[in-house]
């Protein structure tokens, strides 16, 4: 199923569909991944034994990929590596100019990459180099049907989300703690740190009411009385998360 984002044309996809000829190792192109924390991404390339992995939500590795734009090209020709695994794409969107050069001059010899990033925004907003024709790109959310054998819970994933590992928990105290805590790291780490609203106590009383209400009919004039908000913010709020996706 194609992405609604305008920015660029990527496709849904799920941990079943690791064994499609996209993620073998005969294929020839690159992949980028997005979505989501915690979906499930970094486990999902993992599973495929890259044979080297850069993890630029480490700091020191961050900075030093920062500070040194040669330091991807010295890594590759010091390992020589048939496949690289670059995690958290979207804290360094120059290194995909690198990656392009690398992919172009290199063509066969070029190691196969496998990207992942957590806030394609970030990416939109540097107007990143998403690699169009060199790599296949993917939307990865929570876990599917097909994942769980079609033995969905429909309550529990209408009410706690489909993330892994909340759902998969059977303790439903630990489920809310963990959501808790999902949601304060999005306030803090993409609405708040992006600027996306101001009115960011507003914005934290919505979620928690529209999350409530999943599943149900929607009606702005009951949210935006639960939240204690304007009932024009509710449609402008049920923007930003797509936004920040």
């Amino acid at each position: 199923m194609g992405c609604e984002c305008p920015y660029c044309s990527v496709y849904w996809i799920d941990d079943t569909q690791i064994t499609k000829v996209v993620f073998t190792k005969k294929s020839p192109k690159s992949v980028l991944i997005l979505g989501p924390r915690q979906t499930g991404k970094s486990t999902l390339i993992e599973s495929l034994s890259p044979e080297l992995t850069i993890n630029l939500n480490d700091e020191s590795t961050f900075l030093d990929f920062q500070s040194n734009p040669a330091q991807l090209n010295e890594v590759l020709e010091a390992q020589k590596p048939r496949t690289v695994f670059i995690d958290e794409i979207q804290r360094h969107p120059s290194l995909l100019n690198t990656i392009q050069v690398i992919l172009d001059t290199q063509k066969k010899r070029a190691p196969k990459f496998y990207l992942t990033g957590s806030s394609a925004r970030k990416l939109k907003r540097g107007q990143a180099n998403l690699l169009p024709g060199r790599i296949f790109a993917y939307q990865m959310g929570g876990l599917s049907a097909a994942e769980l054998d079609y033995k969905l819970n429909v309550k529990k994933s209408l009410k706690f989300g489909t993330l892994p590992e909340p759902y998969l928990h059977a303790n439903e105290a630990f489920i809310t703690k963990h959501l808790a805590t999902y949601a304060g790291t999005y306030l803090k780490e993409e609405i708040m740190a992006e600027a996306l609203t101001r009115n960011l106590d507003g914005f934290s009383r919505f979620l928690h009411s529209a999350a409530k209400s999943a599943g149900l009919i929607l009606d702005f004039s009951k949210l935006s009385k639960q939240a204690k908000i304007e009932r024009k913010l509710c449609s402008r709020f049920y923007e930003i998360p797509k936004k920040s996706s």
